[in-house]
């Protein structure tokens, strides 16, 4: 039996890791995986996608944030939702900051470079429900907060206010208007994440 090639030497390709944080860890094993078996697959992607918690796993593809660090932050998340009834839902479970404090320790200063154009990251237009793909950057800064944000209350959040009260920082403000045109006007909603709202 013949063996048919899946696609002609040198033809580009692209790498997707879906959202579910239930299947962060799985994820991070089959890079791992990747990483032993065929790195160049992971270093010869012209575009790696992600969405919800599938971004943060194409972050670390792209910008080489350490997977074992990675890895310690899903489970010391997944320790911090089981101390309370609600788990990851309840307002005293601080998810946010383990995801940022890894991001700002770990990420090499020039990963929005090599983010930009590369990286992108699905996001939901509440106002129109259109998926809108991310992938330019002009910050560290901004990098982080759109990866520790996009599967938490905040990204969307922080933005709406901000615009709302024309007080957007330059980020939010240049993330905000590439993606939604009418950010500073008072009904601007820009993003949507599945996460439900601490009280």
């Amino acid at each position: 039996m013949a063996t048919e090639k899946l696609r002609a030497p040198g033809t580009p390709f692209s790498l997707s890791f879906s959202g579910s944080g239930f299947l962060a860890l799985y994820q991070v094993g089959v890079v791992q995986s990747l990483l032993e078996l065929a790195p160049e697959l992971l270093k010869s992607a012209c575009k790696v996608y992600g969405s919800s918690a599938g971004s943060l796993i194409a972050a670390a593809v792209v910008c080489g944030i350490s997977l074992d660090d990675l890895k310690e932050v899903f489970y010391a998340n997944a320790r911090e939702a089981r101390k309370t009834l609600l788990g990851p839902l309840s307002p005293k479970c601080s998810l946010l900051a383990n995801i940022r404090d890894v991001l700002e320790r770990r990420l090499p200063e020039d990963s929005y470079l090599v983010a930009s154009g590369r990286l992108h990251i699905s996001l939901t237009r509440v106002m129109d429900g259109q998926n809108v793909m991310v992938s330019e950057f002009s910050s560290n800064e901004e990098l982080i907060q759109v990866l520790n944000d996009i599967f938490f209350q905040g990204y969307q959040d922080t933005a709406l206010f901000l615009c709302r009260n024309s007080k957007c920082s330059p980020q939010t403000q240049r993330a905000a208007e590439k993606h939604n045109p009418t950010c500073g006007q008072p009904a601007a909603l820009p993003f949507c994440v599945s996460q439900m709202p601490s009280v």
